[in-house]
């Protein structure tokens, strides 16, 4: 039962620009979709724990996200790859807001 739980998708956000959208689980596994094939374009388990909030920030083309382990990713969405970590909140981070 508990390995269930851990499955459990906590956030999504859609990423029209790029017809993408992305996932984020209890797990913290963060999953990138191709909304036009309807295939996953990359997973990545960079969160120790539960990703709370995604965002997207159309200008810089960068998606953020952050949860339970008290730290925020920021990622290409277009590769698996991760940009920079902000760490040291003393508290899980609930919401990002990207603008």
């Amino acid at each position: 039962m508990e390995e269930k739980v851990n499955l459990l998708i906590t956030s999504m956000i859609a990423i029209p620009q790029l017809s993408f959208m992305a996932s984020g689980r209890m797990d913290g596994l963060l999953m990138m979709w191709d909304t036009i094939n309807c295939k996953k374009k990359w997973e990545c388990k960079e969160h120790t724990r539960g990703i709370l909030s995604l965002a997207f920030n159309e200008s810089v083309v960068l998606l953020f996200s952050a949860g339970f382990d008290h730290k925020i990713c920021i990622w290409n969405p277009y590769i698996s790859s991760l940009i920079y970590k902000i760490e040291g909140h003393l508290s899980p981070i609930l919401t990002l807001r990207a603008i």
